[in-house]
């Protein structure tokens, strides 16, 4: 239902950059030294992340997981 929700001419206006496809496939024994892998384990550790928006804004985003499904927290859909 689209009742409460503000009209459309109140959100912000958003430019995505352009679509860039995904990088090559990379056998797993090149990956070791391949600049687009890393086994970097710092990059994948939890971390807290602080949004600041006006009460009622939209995040941009979906989030699933958490406590409940016993999972990390993702981002669902942009």
């Amino acid at each position: 239902s689209m009742a409460g929700r503000p009209p459309y001419e109140e959100f912000p206006v958003v430019f995505l950059p352009p679509y860039e496809s995904p990088p090559a496939w990379v056998p797993p024994h090149e990956r070791v030294d391949h600049p687009e892998y890393s086994s970097e384990l710092t990059r994948f550790l939890p971390r807290t992340v602080l949004l600041r928006k006006p009460p009622g804004a939209q995040l941009g985003f979906n989030i699933r997981g958490g406590k409940a499904s016993q999972l990390g927290i993702f981002i669902s859909k942009v």
